[in-house]
């Protein structure tokens, strides 16, 4: 949504489409970082009242970052101090980030919605052959993910929808998760 259009005007835009909508993914980040701002929270809440009232409602694949959390999530250090940054420099945006992600468990019942979450994007390769889908502190997950991963895992998602009504983290880790255990292996193997 740009300039002064409001939720409705942007839904009423998209409606004419919809026969043709199977799977709606979102990339839309804080609107600013100079203060709170509900507009996609309106605009998503519109969005999930219109479609709602489809026979056949479009999936849902939100993204968000790991500040918003799941019951899932572990304790993990390095998302913590990011996460603890993000609230004392940026607080405006933690809060939008959080009523964003919030909004799907609340108010999207009987829809099928993905949120999910990244913490750094870098530009580097692909790594995990279309990312992983984790949680915080869990297995290997890692802070670092490409945008390819990134870009494959919804692709794969949008097919699939493996992470209905979820809030996974998605991470690139794969090739990290194999150097570090062949790392290990040959320090094990050093000690016999």
């Amino acid at each position: 949504m740009t300039g002064e259009q409001t939720g409705d005007d942007a839904i009423s835009k998209l409606l004419p489409l919809r026969p043709t909508i199977d799977t709606i993914i979102s990339y839309l980040g804080p609107t600013s970082l100079n203060g709170y701002s509900p507009v996609y929270i309106e605009f998503y809440r519109l969005l999930i009242q219109h479609c709602r009232a489809f026979p056949k409602p479009p999936c849902f694949i939100i993204l968000s970052t790991i500040s918003a959390s799941a019951p899932e999530d572990s304790f993990s250090l390095s998302a913590y101090l990011i996460v603890s940054l993000i609230k004392v420099a940026g607080a405006d945006v933690y809060r939008e980030v959080i009523a964003r992600a919030a909004i799907w468990p609340e108010e999207a019942v009987r829809l099928k919605w993905t949120v999910f979450r990244v913490a750094h994007l870098n530009d580097g390769p692909m790594v995990a052959k279309g990312g992983r889908a984790r949680y915080v502190g869990k297995g290997w997950w890692t802070i670092s993910t490409s945008r390819e991963d990134i870009g494959a895992w919804v692709a794969k998602e949008a097919e699939e929808m493996k992470g209905v009504d979820k809030i996974p983290a998605i991470f690139g880790g794969a090739k990290v998760w194999t150097k570090a255990m062949c790392v290990r292996q040959e320090k094990d193997r050093g000690k016999e």
